[in-house]
């Protein structure tokens, strides 16, 4: 509250009559009361809105109370014991209110005059990228707010320094928090900010839904987890049939026949978290033969990506193999899957086939799509990520070896992808490079060469972008060359070598040698 004092002290001359003194003068003061107030303009900068806060009185009464701003007479009206403006939002700027109170009882009141700024602009405020946080640990939020008095999120507040830098904590597993920067006239800017889990890594072997279902193939692989040899078992969710390995609640996953029972996906994830077990869900995304079988069958074909001459696109992988990466129904249906597995209890959701199909796109037809493929791809993981992180899972993509050097060749950007995801899993398996490749004349009788040169490519990638591990998929396979212990034990020191201490074996016959994880 501003109170202005114009009253001067006032003497009055009192003269006492008695018999035996003369006339005696005894100065005499009014209490120092103000002649007006005015409340709710504070002396900083104020908003637009300030005038509706203002108000004006006076001891003297409210009739004769009057008021200019910036020399045009203010409308004012009575509220209980005040008046009040009449509600005038201000342009941004200095602004003079000039106050006339009524006419004081010992002589004439002075005006008074109020300078005052309207400042309009919020806060400008700069948020650098949030570091993934451990599990336990507290996170921090850095950045700038220019012309903020202070900075708040989740709970927790400061104020910036003297060029506006500011740092906050955040908890682990906060998922996206809204940031305001506030300034002293009431002013706020917001942004919000994703502050993820890191991923703690794993020593992972690939199994499906029918090898789960399998003890001959299951308990081999729990006995590597309880002789400490892996500590996450990748589990499929929907594999490249289409088909589901549990009974999914998705609706049009039960309206396409897509879902089965070859395992109880609630009891699987129990016993394998009573083993300690991260518990990996991969999801094969846009290769669904049965998602687009049934499309092309009920006349939704604008889900199948075809060729221009009208037919569905197989480019080698059978009949309606390719769903179209661009279609809102076809995105809809991955990431429901993927959300209800990160309900039931699934670590992680790593996606495969998260890509176009291989071949010349110009003779593809792929319907809705306004962006480049690679954009639509990453959009998708974009959408995905939200839902996932949702409910506390983690988000992967696996992608071509060849995607770091060659994006456009399967719409694999892995910069872009990796904004999305928590990490990237490369397949760099030997036996997919051909010779020279990395310099490497022989990649499939050079595991380690091959894989230490391929990974050092993305792990300069990822760390260009601060946030996203690489966590490659290994050869535990045969194919031209035979792969022992001693073959995949290379790729899993290449790894290392390039700094990454994680792996996931693939095996699409669900067996391995134990030989070739020795335990931790």
């Amino acid at each position: 509250m501003r109170t202005f004092r114009w009253s001067p002290q006032w003497t009055i001359a009192v003269v006492v009559v008695t018999a035996v003194a003369a006339a005696v003068t005894i100065p005499l003061s009014l209490p120092d009361e103000p002649d007006a107030t005015v409340s709710g303009l504070p002396d900083h900068a104020v908003p637009p809105s300030i005038l509706e806060t203002v108000r004006l009185s006076s001891p003297h009464g409210l009739d004769g109370l009057t008021a200019t701003l910036d020399g045009e007479p203010l409308r004012l009206r009575r509220e209980g014991a005040a008046l009040r403006p009449e509600v005038v939002a201000l342009p941004e700027g200095v602004h003079v209110l000039v106050v006339t109170p009524p006419p004081g009882t010992f002589g004439e009141s002075e005006q008074t005059e109020i300078t005052f700024r309207v400042d309009a602009t919020p806060p400008r405020l700069d948020i650098r990228p949030v570091e993934p946080v451990e599990r336990g640990e507290a996170g921090e939020i850095r950045g700038t707010a220019s012309g903020a008095v202070r900075v708040s999120a989740a709970g927790e507040e400061t104020r910036p320094a003297a060029d506006g830098s500011f740092t906050l904590p955040v908890r682990a597993g906060a998922g996206t928090v809204t940031v305001v920067a506030h300034d002293e006239a009431g002013n706020a800017t917001t942004e919000d900010v994703a502050v993820t889990l890191r991923h703690p890594g794993m020593k992972a072997v690939h199994l499906t839904a029918s090898a789960w279902a399998s003890s001959a193939l299951r308990e081999p692989v729990l006995d590597l987890v309880r002789e400490g040899r892996i500590d996450t078992v990748q589990l499929d969710i929907k594999d490249e049939t289409g088909q589901i390995g549990y009974a999914s609640q998705v609706p049009l996953a039960q309206e396409i026949g897509a879902t089965t029972e070859l395992y109880d996906a609630r009891a699987a994830l129990d016993l394998l978290h009573e083993e300690g077990v991260h518990v990996v869900g991969r999801l094969v995304a846009f290769r669904d033969p049965i998602l687009g079988r049934a499309s092309w069958e009920s006349g939704d074909d604008q889900r199948v990506i075809q060729t221009t001459g009208g037919s569905p696109w197989s480019g080698g992988y059978g009949d309606y193999s390719f769903t179209n990466f661009a279609d809102p129904e076809v995105r809809e249906y991955n990431i429901a899957l993927a959300e209800e597995a990160a309900q039931l209890g699934f670590d992680d959701i790593l996606y495969d086939y998260v890509r176009r199909p291989d071949g010349d796109v110009s003779a593809m037809v792929i319907p809705g799509l306004t962006t480049t493929p690679e954009e639509a791809i990453a959009s998708f993981l974009a959408e995905s990520r939200t839902a996932v992180h949702r409910h506390g899972a983690f988000q992967g993509a696996s992608v071509y070896g060849i995607a770091a050097s060659r994006p456009e060749q399967i719409a694999q950007d892995i910069p872009a992808m990796s904004e999305h995801v928590d990490y990237v899993a490369p397949m760099v398996y030997p036996s997919h490079w051909g010779p020279g490749e990395y310099g490497v004349a022989d990649p499939e009788r050079q595991p380690y060469d091959i894989t230490a040169r391929s990974l050092a490519d993305f792990q300069r990638i990822a760390r260009e972008n601060g946030r996203t591990r690489v966590i490659p998929w290994l050869q535990a396979f045969s194919l031209g060359v035979e792969y022992g212990p001693g073959e995949i034990r290379a790729q899993i020191e290449a790894a290392a070598d390039n700094g990454i201490d994680s792996f996931l074996l693939w095996n699409a016959g669900c067996r391995y040698d134990p030989r070739a994880l020795p335990p931790t």
